[in-house]
């Protein structure tokens, strides 16, 4: 498959092309940290809150980090209580977004979003 060089927007949402992935993975203050919980960074949303996909237990699963609660400067302890599941994968997630029944952050709930 191919790559996108450069970030994107899709509903609001910035998901990073090659070079944001592989800078998320050289910051040592937040996508490694993230990538040490079994979580690769692949965007954020508007109001700063972490889209991440898990690349370990549920392998392709997208989440949304709430950046108020659970952040790298507190080395994201409270990850499983601040993070919720949003989509099963990432080309789900791309469509759920384009479609508005994924919402643009942590506490954005349309009421036709599918539940995961």
């Amino acid at each position: 498959q191919h790559f996108i060089l450069n970030d994107v927007s899709v509903g609001g949402v910035e998901l990073f092309g090659e070079f944001g992935l592989v800078a998320s993975l050289q910051d040592e203050e937040e996508g490694g940290l993230l990538f040490g919980l079994g979580y690769l960074e692949v965007g954020h949303c508007p109001n700063g809150d972490y889209v991440v996909m898990d690349v370990d237990s549920e392998f392709g699963e997208i989440r949304y980090v709430c950046h108020e609660e659970c952040a790298a400067d507190n080395a994201f302890e409270e990850f499983s209580e601040s993070s919720k599941v949003v989509a099963p994968t990432l080309g789900e997630f791309v469509v759920g977004l384009d479609q508005k029944t994924i919402g643009s952050d942590y506490f954005d709930e349309p009421s036709a979003q599918a539940q995961c």
